[in-house]
């Protein structure tokens, strides 16, 4: 069974997307990350704040995820040939 969503469920999911992958940039620069994503030592009220923001877009992902997969449908499964006697 396929899925096939309206226009508009999928300019939200591409937006949604797009979204987290800003908020995503914007809390490296605002916690001074590098470009490995890094920092030896977050104080507590920061570590905290990251956990809560990370588990928000966990979730968030999840969802457009499943989303996705049900708009593309279940795989397909290649025929298999039959097996030769000995």
């Amino acid at each position: 069974m396929k899925w096939v969503f309206q226009p508009s469920l999928l300019s939200q999911m591409r937006l949604s997307w797009q979204r987290i992958a800003l908020c995503a940039m914007v809390m490296m620069e605002g916690l001074g990350l590098g470009l490995t994503g890094l920092k030896p030592f977050l104080p507590r009220a920061e570590r905290a704040l990251l956990a809560l923001k990370i588990s928000f877009a966990e979730a968030f992902l999840r969802r457009l995820l499943l989303l996705e997969a049900a708009s593309l449908g279940p795989l397909t499964v290649a025929p298999r040939k039959p097996a030769r006697p000995a």
